[in-house]
């Protein structure tokens, strides 16, 4: 059996208007891609992708033909039931900030779209195989997806009120004592510690603190190290 490859002659761009041609354009590809589906997703357009049933169902159908399917968006508090649903299918991972909208099926062909606010969710798309356009938005993706996170991270994150990770480089000597110093004090498990006497780290915390220290240190309910 030939395989299916999509209507579009090579190296052609194409602008689509109208949710009606859109979506038409993006229901006749769930017929042809078979292997790879990546997108990118604002965080108020995930709705639209569980709400149609026909976009639905076209994933559940590519899902079933073994597609593989990535999925990038900002995961928020008010749009974390949107997110899950299409776990189901995707590899979800979210990144803060996002604001593009695109897919990309079999690294042939991409569909980049605005969303409106009015009426109309979908006002206009561009369609293209063009080679250097779908090349480009794949190194976007892929940019994007190696430093965004899991979603399943920052579900957990905001439904159990965690901070995010972080890491921050510190100079001011003050500052550096009030933050270990804060770390110490507001400890309730474990302490994990590096600090050498001998260099200006130490010593700034070790100056005026180490009762405090000695004090976390004794407590039995604390693991220290």
């Amino acid at each position: 059996m030939d395989e299916i490859h999509s209507p579009l002659p090579p190296e052609t761009t194409e602008v689509l208007y109208g949710n009606e041609n859109i979506q038409r354009k993006v229901l006749d590809g769930f017929s042809w891609v078979k292997k790879s589906l990546d997108g990118c997703t604002e965080s108020d357009e995930l709705a639209m992708n569980v709400i149609y049933d026909a976009i639905w169902n076209g994933f559940v159908g590519l899902k079933k033909k073994g597609v593989k399917l990535r999925s990038i968006t900002e995961v928020t508090p008010d749009n974390i039931s949107y997110v899950k649903k299409p776990m189901e299918l995707f590899e979800m991972r979210h990144t803060p900030g996002l604001r593009s909208n695109f897919g990309i099926a079999d690294k042939r062909e991409c569909l980049l779209h605005s969303v409106s606010h009015q009426d109309q969710p979908l006002s206009h798309a561009i369609h293209t195989n063009a080679k250097a356009l779908v090349e480009a938005q794949c190194f976007l993706f892929e940019t994007l997806w190696k430093n965004a996170i899991p979603a399943e991270e920052k579900i957990k994150e905001i439904e159990e009120d965690m901070k995010p990770p972080f890491t921050k480089t510190l100079r001011d000597p003050s500052q550096i004592q009030k933050v270990v110093f804060d770390l110490v004090t507001s400890a309730k498990q474990e302490v994990l510690m590096l600090l050498y006497s001998n260099t200006a780290i130490g010593n700034i915390f070790l100056k005026g603190h180490e009762d405090v220290a000695q004090k976390k240190f004794k407590d039995k309910t604390m693991g220290t190290k």
